[in-house]
């Protein structure tokens, strides 16, 4: 299974896909392979359990596959997760919604534990939308749709220390608002007599 820790954040419980039992009763005890020198994770021998604040070394060393070991003394059982420990990351929820002809706002934040200058960019956006990096770890996504917009949009953001990088993915979805009817066809601004006139109306 896959699983997400902050830097610098309490991590508890961290998850262990299967249960480990002992059919004659015997105590139980656990250890844990794969964390990095350096990180801020133990587990419990007694019960099993991850514990502890995530490090940068956590954050170096991810994605890690954490591989848990259950003994009796005898025999043995593992069970593996892969755990990812970010570093700088959004903390902000991107807004999906919008509205033709109404201007939509998304002000975007963002976190370093290590208090480093961050670059937020779009990758991905449609031309009605402008990123606009605020230089202290904000920015402001916004434009505002027209009736050629309506629909859906992917949109994927990033942000980045130099060494660190999380995407956020996510889809803005404009709703349709319902648009007086416009003539599309140019008047016949002349006649001739005896001729007859004819002027074929076009609308939208």
């Amino acid at each position: 299974s896959d699983t997400d820790a902050i830097q610098g954040d309490d991590a508890t419980g961290l998850p262990i896909d299967g249960s480990f039992t002992d059919a004659d009763g015997d105590t139980v005890y656990y250890s844990v392979l794969g964390l990095p020198n350096g990180t801020g994770l133990a587990i419990d021998p007694l019960t099993g359990t991850i514990n502890g604040t995530p490090t940068l070394a956590d954050a170096t060393a991810s994605p890690i596959t954490v591989t848990v070991v259950a003994t009796d003394g005898g025999l043995a059982v593992t069970d593996e997760f892969t755990l990812t420990v970010l570093n700088v990351r959004f903390t902000s929820t991107p807004v999906t919604d919008a509205t033709q002809d109404v201007e939509y706002v998304y002000n975007v934040t963002t976190d370093d534990p290590d208090a480093d200058p961050v670059t937020i960019t779009a990758p991905t956006a449609p031309a009605w939308l402008n990123l606009v990096d605020n230089g202290d770890g904000t920015a402001t996504l916004s434009g505002t749709p027209t009736n050629a917009e309506v629909g859906d949009h992917s949109v994927s953001l990033e942000v980045t220390d130099g060494t660190f990088t999380d995407v956020q993915d996510f889809t803005v979805t404009v709703a349709n608002v319902n648009d007086a009817p416009t003539f599309t066809s140019t008047p016949l601004t002349a006649a001739t007599e005896g001729v007859v006139y004819t002027y074929t109306v076009t609308t939208e």
